[in-house]
């Protein structure tokens, strides 16, 4: 029987995920530590399957206001139902205010997933250093 539970994020989870190769929607780019700091720090979880990570996501109180997060790998789609009902208590508990994240541009997946959260799109960022271009969503939370 496959052991599904969802868990706090740690440090070792977001290792354990890149190195099966880049998330969907993802460039592959490694992550600040100081991000995986905050990560770890702010309403995050994991989605184990069998004690392996195949996503995690949450919310990152930051200077400019909440941003959501998330990275998803491909064995993470018989669970998406899962983490859509747990993604959505963690926009509860993240209490009042705007909630933004960013989705790859052409990441269809993704931005389905921002819709079921509530979120609606915003503006498309300019390219990053790495010619990457990223949508912007957002939700106001009341």
């Amino acid at each position: 029987m496959t052991k599904v539970q969802f868990a706090p994020f740690i440090r070792a989870h977001y290792n354990a995920i890149i190195q099966v190769g880049p998330p969907n929607g993802s460039d592959g780019a490694d992550v600040d530590p100081n991000v995986l700091k905050y990560m770890e720090e702010g309403i995050s979880f994991t989605l184990l399957v069998d004690d392996l990570p195949v996503a995690i996501g949450g919310i990152l109180n930051t200077q400019y206001g909440k941003l959501a997060y998330g990275y998803i790998t491909e064995k993470a789609g018989p669970y998406m139902l899962r983490i859509a009902r747990f993604s959505r208590k963690i926009l509860e508990i993240s209490g009042p205010g705007e909630v933004v994240g960013t989705i790859q541009v052409g990441f269809a997946a993704g931005e389905r997933f921002a819709r079921m959260m509530g979120m609606q799109p915003k503006d498309t960022l300019p390219a990053e250093a790495r010619g990457v271009m990223y949508r912007q969503f957002s939700v106001a939370r009341e």
